[in-house]
């Protein structure tokens, strides 16, 4: 393969914010930017989008769960899934970092989420079941009572940057 002089690297980003029923912060999360949490099948389709080798569905989900096991770029799913909403904001731009794909959407008790549960991973999926899975992170637990009016905020960064 010929070398084309540059070099590029997909990075993710993970922010979570747990509100409670009176809009107060309670906790916040930032991973940072990652060059770990991209699947194997994440930067496959990522080829088959940008040369439009077939059709797929594009990346506009986002799922929480409460796995533990540590990322490997093999995985195709959550390791335990939650719940999966679609993304109610989704935005791509372009900073000095590089190119940027935004997801974001918020957990609360009116999706069906109740008691109190400790979330510890977050993916980017394309499909409201099943799909492929862009990208996982795992972290310390976040405990939200859904029932007292938690709210967990969860936005996604995919940035394509010149390495």
């Amino acid at each position: 393969m010929q070398d084309m002089g540059s070099r590029y690297k997909v990075l993710d980003r993970v922010i979570l914010t747990v509100i409670d029923k009176n809009g107060n912060i309670k906790h916040r999360y930032d991973s940072g930017y990652k060059d770990n949490g991209i699947t194997n099948v994440g930067l496959l389709d990522i080829a088959i989008l940008t040369g439009g080798v077939t059709l797929i569905d594009p990346y506009r989900y986002i799922a929480i769960g409460t796995g533990t096991q540590a990322f490997d770029p093999t995985q195709t799913a959550l390791q335990t899934e939650v719940k999966r909403k679609t993304a109610s904001t989704l935005d791509a731009f372009f900073d000095a970092a590089g190119g940027h794909l935004l997801l974001e959407t918020t957990f609360a008790s009116a999706d069906g989420l109740t008691g109190t549960q400790t979330i510890t991973e977050s993916g980017v999926f394309n499909g409201s079941t099943g799909g492929s899975m862009l990208a996982r992170q795992v972290f310390t637990g976040i405990t939200l009572n859904w029932g007292a009016g938690d709210r967990l905020n969860v936005k996604w960064d995919i940035l394509f940057a010149r390495a």
